[in-house]
């Protein structure tokens, strides 16, 4: 009996290893300060100008992992698109009409610089900063 309380513990640990392991907080940037980023969830404090080249030079570390692990990481998304298959997150890098007008939404004002991330079958593919 001793022997099997020794292997269901075993199993706990190992259950507990394996969930913590893939938790959706795995993404890590050096350098890339997540709290500045959430804070300014805009872009209208111009935090996020200079954070959005870091997203983008470190594509490599971001591509394939999920989009929920994309949200923890950078927060919700200010827009998200829908086009044949492909999910579009866009983060706005940089104070436009969305700090002025609460009503931005629905007058479409994106005219900003913005970074936009692509996701096919919940996997971030690619990464492109847009320039209005």
């Amino acid at each position: 009996m001793g022997n099997k309380k020794y292997y269901i513990i075993l199993w706990l640990v190992f259950a507990c290893f394996m969930y913590r392991c893939s938790s959706d907080n795995n993404i890590i940037i050096k350098g890339f300060n997540q709290t500045a980023w959430q804070q300014d969830s805009l872009g209208c404090m111009q935090m996020r100008k200079s954070m959005g080249k870091e997203l983008e030079s470190n594509m490599e570390i971001l591509s394939g992992h999920s989009s929920s692990e994309l949200r923890v990481l950078l927060g919700p998304p200010n827009i998200i698109y829908e086009r044949e298959g492909v999910t579009i997150y866009s983060y706005f890098l940089e104070p436009g009409h969305h700090c002025s007008d609460k009503n931005w939404k629905e007058k479409g004002y994106t005219e900003c610089l913005q970074i936009l991330f692509f996701i096919e079958k919940d996997k971030v593919k690619v990464a492109d900063v847009i320039y209005p």
